[in-house]
């Protein structure tokens, strides 16, 4: 039974860790969309254009981390295909010289 809950465990939460870190790219925060010449109200909407200005830097760097560790696992992954085409190639170029122990 725990063999079955492991397995679906896996199953359902590992699919090559991209299910699990979808990449949302951050928006920018609309305070700081001004036209040319505006300015904040009060002090009040300045600081709040600066809570939303930290939150948004944080959303970027998260954003960041997120897309590098895709492309990390995309090359693990195209790596990993290369070997075992090379593995292949080289087993098939033995069985095609007369190798008996390819």
């Amino acid at each position: 039974m725990i063999r079955y809950i492991l397995i679906m465990f896996m199953f359902l939460f590992y699919q090559n860790g991209y299910a699990l870190r979808y990449c949302s790219e951050p928006t920018v925060p609309s305070c700081v969309k001004l036209s040319f010449g505006d300015t904040f109200d009060d002090e009040y909407d300045l600081d709040r254009c600066e809570s939303d200005m930290d939150r948004y830097s944080a959303d970027v760097e998260r954003y960041e981390n997120c897309l590098t560790d895709k492309i990390d696992d995309v090359v693990e992954e195209h790596n990993d295909a290369v070997d075992k085409f090379d593995d292949a190639v080289d087993k098939f170029e033995c069985e095609a010289d007369g190798g008996k122990y390819c």
